[in-house]
């Protein structure tokens, strides 16, 4: 299951008022800034991610709302692959009806195994879940508070100018 991630950025709020009369220029350098900082933790999702035919590698996206200090962000599954993303993440308990065969077909063949039969093992044993936003954010942690640093000088300079 995805998980929700905020970032919170000490002393915003005494500063949302002054960047609302920001030229526009000011705002895309953040919205670019968020992007960057984005892109890092959307590739990592993407490293850790299990995906062997990259279904669920193309399903991890990002989108950014709003504008100004209410920038909003989200990187998770979306769009095509957004559900080879969802379940890639999710368990399957033990005891449970077998999932379809025909979705394993590719990758079971490939490591030359019966499908019907691997899929009868996933119902009898389940699968342990791989969740992957919290890991990928862990690690690069400091990297995209780099980035968010990046954008906010990035976006002072641009409004002194």
């Amino acid at each position: 299951m995805p998980a929700n991630l905020t970032v919170r950025v000490d002393g915003l709020e005494h500063a949302s008022a002054a960047m609302r009369k920001l030229p526009p220029e000011v705002r895309l350098e953040m919205r670019k800034g968020m992007h960057r900082a984005l892109t890092i933790v959307q590739d990592e999702m993407k490293q850790r991610i299990h995906s062997p035919a990259g279904h669920a590698r193309a399903g991890i996206k990002q989108a950014i709302r709003g504008s100004g200090a209410t920038l909003k962000a989200r990187v998770g599954p979306k769009g095509r692959g957004a559900r080879a993303a969802t379940f890639s993440q999710r368990s399957r308990a033990a005891g449970r009806t077998p999932p379809p065969a025909g979705p394993l077909r590719r990758w079971a063949r490939a490591r030359g195994l019966n499908p019907y039969a691997l899929a009868k093992s996933i119902g009898r044993r389940g699968v342990k879940a791989l969740p992957v936003a919290r890991p990928a954010y862990n690690a690069k942690h400091t990297q995209v508070e780099a980035a968010f640093k990046a954008a906010i000088e990035g976006a002072l300079r641009t409004a002194v100018r």
